[in-house]
């Protein structure tokens, strides 16, 4: 064989060369292998490739596109420069080359990195310093490794950028499974949606779990056979800043599956320990026990306690407090304090020769019980007798108050209004020995007083000119905020001018016609939305969670479940169950949340807030003012109506769901009837419509029908509808529909439905 001369210029023969097993390369495209080898047909190689001699063969170290191209060209020959490269050096070079691409993936980034580290002859800090990138870099591209395969597919495809992968692949293969499957679309043809970076982050941190409450020591390395101290572990946000640099607020692990065997490896040996030692501990449980838990318990004859039925969490007649130790559940290896029926059997009794001492000690406690409860029966009959008392005298006294009575004021007040008890601090450190010693200052006594008036009167039903509630509170307002009242006041009387005049004119215009009775326009109300269905009562609850990502995830199994038991809730209590910002739209919101939470997103392609506002300044523009009145078709819970009243028109609604319009009509006080849109045949018909109807082009045909039957001559609609529907040429029962509408106005909507990515647009039409 020739002497090779390194780097000189070689023409080698394609079948002499073979593609190097290590090559970082692994994607590679085959429209853009098909353009250079076009290419190379009429230009030739311009840019040598590099091999390496192995036996009498050469082994490609860069230049793979160009190699595979020149064969797809059907070349026999290839520019080469032919080197001597020991094995180190040319895995190197091959990483260098790769990562000096204009299109390398991410994906081929962070195995060419983790190739460089699996080989030991670098670390972090020496691939960081060859490439020229930051240590976070380094590592946030490895981190791309330990992504699942369906998501590095989707990556590769272009479904999410890499600042998405990036934060997915710090999340343990759970919590990625989790998240692809949000991300799925729910029919053919679509793509995923894995949301904006904030909504990702969001999701995740709102599930991290977090180590400064876990019940286990974080620098025990014995809990677990094989796993170490969450003191130094890589996949702990604390202990390796460098990768989780986006989550450096908190103490977070992001292995869930280690951090749940780590919680029942502890919880497995705290519950040996109260049995070895006989601990006066209860043993109560907040979920379903592990199966070696309950045969422990099984074992040693010790009682789990059930919530409500053993135990609760506030004191009562018939209950004594007991220290108890959670074996399952979100609270699982913590302690806490709770009230255990005096019948219930302690968690540690023991079959052995003590239990005869611990059925004395259960008498002596029962004995107690019984002595304490009989102390509190003589208060109660005490109490009793007082609030039988004739108290004329002192509800008819015009004295000032006294001591006494100011202090029953501000604790009256506080107990009748809930917003109070984060506000008076005196009360809440109240104690019977305060009450009967301490006195109590004016300026608390002014303070609870106000605090009383905002907190009862500021209620959303009614107005000031309704109620005397309102009225009293506006007054009050004023005093504080004279300038934003008139405002307020100002404003609203703008538009309610703009009103009355259309409302005088369509009565005007009415009034004319009353000679000809077949002239006058009669708008029946449709069946009002089906009760039948009892409302369900909820005690208040504390706002614990956020809506997002949050609530229907983590909420207590006595917390409204559903969008229809947020809004009974709601009804009975005048604020939400959770915390949120914009409260405006909290039924959109929470129809949202609740559909992504049950992996039901394609049910329902609810009209956003952004889009309702867009069609309702069309209607504005678009509408006959004369004739204020318009139909929402497939109204749902109520999204175009609202926006529609807001601009003076008075609107009525129809649509399929009785918990929808259950919602519609506590949100709009609109009339609204329950019924499928080809069953709605009203006497008269609607100069204006609007609707969100449904996307299929069978039931979107029928509906178009519809339409045109219930629209007057002249008529105009306003749709919200699948983008380029009104030009499509086929079916053609969809054609011989749509000719009979004129498109005077169509644009795109301002935002996309939650969760999806239909393109939609608006669509006003006359009828012709």
């Amino acid at each position: 064989m020739e002497t090779i001369i390194e780097n000189k210029l070689q023409i080698l023969e394609l079948d002499k060369i073979f593609i190097s097993k290590t090559n970082p390369r692994k994607t590679i495209h085959e429209k853009g292998l098909n353009e250079l080898s076009q290419s190379i047909k009429q230009k030739g190689v311009i840019q040598p490739i590099l091999v390496r001699p192995i036996g009498d063969k050469f082994e490609l170290v860069c230049g793979e596109r160009r190699y595979r191209a020149s064969l797809l060209a059907e070349l026999n020959v290839i520019p080469t420069n032919i080197r001597e490269l020991s094995d180190d050096e040319a895995f190197e070079l091959q990483i260098i080359e790769n990562l000096e691409r204009k299109d390398v993936h991410p994906l081929d980034e962070a195995d060419a990195f983790k190739n460089m580290l699996d080989s030991g002859k670098y670390t972090i800090e020496d691939v960081a310093a060859k490439m020229a990138k930051t240590e976070s870099f380094i590592a946030g591209r490895l981190k791309l490794v330990d992504l699942i395969d369906s998501i590095r597919t989707d990556f590769v495809k272009g479904f999410l950028g890499i600042g998405h992968a990036t934060l997915i692949a710090k999340c343990d293969s759970f919590k990625q499974e989790e998240i692809y499957n949000d991300a799925k679309p729910w029919r053919d043809g679509d793509e995923p949606n894995y949301g904006t970076y904030q909504e990702l982050k969001e999701n995740i941190e709102d599930e991290l779990l977090d180590l400064t409450t876990a019940p286990f020591s974080l620098i025990s390395k014995t809990l677990v056979k094989g796993v170490g101290a969450c003191s130094s572990c890589p996949k702990r946000s604390k202990a390796n800043p460098i990768l989780f640099d986006e989550f450096q607020d908190g103490d977070n692990c992001f292995d869930e599956k280690c951090f749940n065997s780590k919680t029942e490896a502890f919880t497995q040996k705290e519950l040996a320990k109260i049995i070895n030692e006989n601990l006066d501990v209860c043993i109560v449980a907040g979920g379903k026990p592990s199966d070696f838990i309950i045969d422990m318990c099984k074992q040693f004859n010790v009682k789990i306690l059930k919530h409500w039925d053993d135990y609760k969490n506030y004191d009562g007649s018939g209950y004594v407090e007991k220290k108890a130790f959670n074996v399952s559940g979100s609270e699982a290896g913590t302690y806490e304090k709770v009230f255990v029926k005096i019948n219930s059997s302690n968690s540690n009794e023991s079959s052995t020769a003590d239990s005869g001492n611990e059925t004395i000690k259960q008498d002596i406690e029962k004995i107690e019980a019984r002595a304490k409860r009989a102390l509190e029966l003589d208060a109660e009959k005490v109490w009793s007798k007082i609030l039988d008392v004739d108290n004329k005298v002192f509800k008819n006294s015009s004295e000032p108050l006294s001591n006494h009575e100011k202090r029953a004021l501000v604790v009256a007040m506080h107990n009748h209004c809930y917003q109070l008890h984060n506000e008076l601090e005196f009360v809440k450190n109240t104690t019977i020995e305060t009450v009967l010693t301490e006195a109590i200052p004016d300026q608390l006594v002014n303070l609870a007083e106000r605090c009383f008036i905002a907190n009862t009167l500021n209620h959303s039903y009614g107005s000031h000119k309704t109620t005397i509630h309102a009225a009293a509170y506006k007054q009050v307002m004023e005093d504080y905020y004279s300038e934003d009242v008139k405002q307020i006041e100002s404003e609203q009387k703008e538009i309610a001018d703009k009103r009355i005049e259309r409302t005088n004119k369509r009565i005007s215009d009415l009034q004319a016609k009353l000679s000809n009775k077949s002239d006058v326009i009669e708008f029946n109300e449709p069946v009002k939305v089906d009760y039948s269905k009892p409302e369900k009562t909820f005690e208040k609850v504390s706002k614990k969670y956020a809506l997002n990502n949050s609530y229907f995830k983590n909420r207590k199994t006595d917390y409204p479940a559903n969008p229809l038991e947020v809004l009974d809730y709601w009804m009975q209590h005048n604020e939400l169950p959770f915390d949120m910002g914009d409260e405006s739209n909290w039924m959109y919101e929470v129809w949202i949340e609740y559909q992504k939470r049950n992996s039901v997103y394609h049910s329902q392609f609810f009209t956003p807030p952004a889009t309702a506002n867009q069609i309702s300044n069309l209607a504005d523009e678009y509408f006959d003012k004369s004739n204020p009145y318009v139909l929402d078709a497939c109204c749902g819970f109520g999204m175009l109506t609202t926006s529609l009243k807001s601009k003076g028109f008075i609107v009525d609604g129809f649509d399929i769901s009785n918990d929808l319009l259950k919602m519609y009509d506590a949100s709009t006080e609109s009339f609204c009837g329950i019924m499928d849109f080809k069953e709605f045949n009203p006497e008269n018909k609607y100069k204006s419509i609007v609707s969100n109807p449904p996307y299929e082009v069978k039931e979107l045909t029928a509906f178009l029908q519809k339409l045109y039957e219930i629209l007057e001559d002249d008529g105009t609609a306003i749709l919200l509808i699948p983008k380029g529907f009104m030009v499509k040429e086929r079916p053609k029962a969809l054609v011989e529909i749509i000719s009979k509408f004129d498109v005077i106005h169509n644009e795109n909507m301002d935002e996309e439905f939650a969760r999806t990515k239909i393109s939609a647009e608006i669509v006003v039409l006359n009828k012709l």
